[in-house]
């Protein structure tokens, strides 16, 4: 986990490794109580976007229904038997 800091009038204040992690602190986001911002070494505030993961595409089995054909199934019936 990177360093973070209290980003201040006076300058930046350290925030120890541990208690960043407990609370799940995140440069650009701000103090509840001080309403001052969590910045990095380089004062940077800007926070890094979220890791996006690869969407699976439904397979396509192929297989196209008309509305009839659907309510027969649903009604446990089918309309191609004599």
């Amino acid at each position: 986990m990177e360093e973070l800091f209290v980003a201040t009038e006076q300058g930046n204040i350290p925030i120890e490794p541990r208690i960043a992690e407990k609370y799940n602190l995140k440069k650009g986001v701000k103090t509840p109580f001080s309403n001052h911002t969590i910045v990095d070494k380089n004062g940077n505030a800007t926070p890094e976007p979220p890791k996006k993961e690869p969407v699976e595409e439904p397979e396509d089995e192929g297989i196209i229904l008309t509305t009839a054909e659907v309510l027969d199934f649903a009604a446990g019936a089918d309309s191609y038997t004599t």
